[in-house]
């Protein structure tokens, strides 16, 4: 009885509210300062430049670049 009642209120709200998908890609930003931030968008940065280069040595710089931001972006964080 209680199964049958709780699933036609669930699809009852779902219907009437819909639903939403929730991000928790950067769950503990909240507490992040600016520098932090700054740091971590660097490495984001940094790793799109390195899945966007096309050649060997092109992409072996760009590689390095991005591991160097993303250890300054760990120590950022932590």
């Amino acid at each position: 009885m209680w199964e049958a009642m709780v699933d036609c209120i669930r699809r009852s709200a779902k219907e009437i509210l819909g639903t939403s998908r929730r991000s928790n890609k950067m769950n503990d930003a909240w507490w992040w300062n600016k520098e932090v931030k700054e740091k971590v968008k660097e490495k984001k940065e940094a790793y799109v430049d390195f899945m966007n280069s096309g050649e060997d040595e092109e992409r072996d710089i760009k590689r390095v670049r991005y591991k160097a931001a993303k250890k300054v972006a760990k120590k950022a964080v932590r």
